[in-house]
């Protein structure tokens, strides 16, 4: 076989987007306080409001005074914290975005990201237990809602998640990755055209949405659509036409479909792109063989287990063609 469909579906299909807030470091914002406004139950009277030049991303935050002391704590922590995510040393973020949020105990923000820190770490309940946080405290963000959403999915509460992601598509409309995700929740409990439909949106908003394109082909070949799954791939390229797995996937499809000359097309094209992945090398062994072209075949195995030398399919497949052509 030239790929087996449920491993296709476990290694293809469960990468999620998260949400990433901020694009760059916040080298340059605007700054303003509005206010003051009747007290809240949390004693703040004024909002804080940045903007940062470069992504444009406005956030609102409600403080207490305009006292210089209370803008600058809160933010110096969440803006260590900010740094230190970006650069990959998650304990001071951890301290920094909490530290902020005891100062501030209505940031969202700072709580959206925390929670997605925590999330990665496996800290899952309590990553939902912000997230809830955020999202009670302002009710129509979106991102803490799909992050919501991502959660729940991996504490298998199914229909919170379902909830969750709608909600983040109710409150913002053009959000292909929410739609993405909202596609691999369908996946996972096999229901395959609402996972498709899921997808489409996503590709439809987003037209360069590698990911949702790719899970899209995977499962229609695993389900056996293959002039569907051949379709699809044809017009994700046209939106892509460097992108090596596009190639790769719909080589595998056309070669299930018995479209050897096609398929092989597409498998160097692939091999081209990214000529260093063993498992481009592993399945146009896999076309050959079939297709009884075996020094061919021979050839991409022996070049997949250069790459990797421990490849178990790649060596199962080459001491198989071994057999056959009477070398064991």
């Amino acid at each position: 076989m030239l790929a087996d469909p449920e491993k296709d579906l476990k290694q293809g299909l469960k990468v999620n987007c998260n949400a990433i807030m901020w694009a760059h470091h916040s080298k340059r914002m605007a700054l303003d306080i509005l206010g003051p406004f009747p007290v809240t139950t949390k004693g703040n009277q004024h909002v804080l409001v940045l903007m940062d030049y470069f992504t444009k991303w406005p956030e609102a935050i409600p403080i207490p005074d305009q006292e210089a002391s209370t803008v600058a704590e809160e933010l110096v922590h969440y803006n260590i914290a900010k740094n230190a995510a970006d650069n990959g040393d998650r304990e001071t973020a951890i301290k920094g975005y909490k530290e902020a949020i005891r100062l501030n105990p209505l940031y969202d923000q700072a709580m959206n990201n925390l929670a997605n820190i925590l999330k990665d770490q496996g800290k899952l309940e309590e990553a939902e237990e912000l997230l809830h946080s955020a999202i009670k405290i302002r009710s129509d963000f979106a991102a803490a809602w799909m992050n919501l959403g991502i959660v729940q999915s991996s504490l298998k509460k199914m229909d919170g998640a379902e909830r969750s992601y709608l909600m983040a598509i109710h409150y913002r409309k053009r959000y292909p990755d929410c739609y993405y995700n909202l596609g691999n929740l369908y996946l996972e409990q096999k229901q395959y055209d609402d996972a498709y439909r899921a997808w489409r949106n996503a590709t439809t908003l987003q037209p360069t949405h590698l990911v949702a394109w790719n899970n899209m082909i995977i499962m229609l070949d695993s389900i056996g659509d293959l002039d569907k799954a051949e379709s699809v791939a044809r017009e994700a390229l046209q939106y892509l036409p460097s992108e090596a797995s596009l190639h790769f996937n719909l080589a595998n499809t056309l070669g299930k479909a018995g479209k050897y000359k096609e398929s092989e097309k597409h498998f160097l094209r692939a091999i081209q792109l990214n000529g260093r992945n063993p498992t481009y090398h592993t399945n146009l062994g896999v076309l050959y063989h079939r297709w009884k072209k075996y020094h061919l075949a021979e050839d991409s195995y022996k070049r997949a287990l250069e790459l990797k030398p421990d490849m178990k399919s790649a060596s199962d497949n080459l001491r198989l063609l071994h057999k056959t052509l009477g070398r064991v």
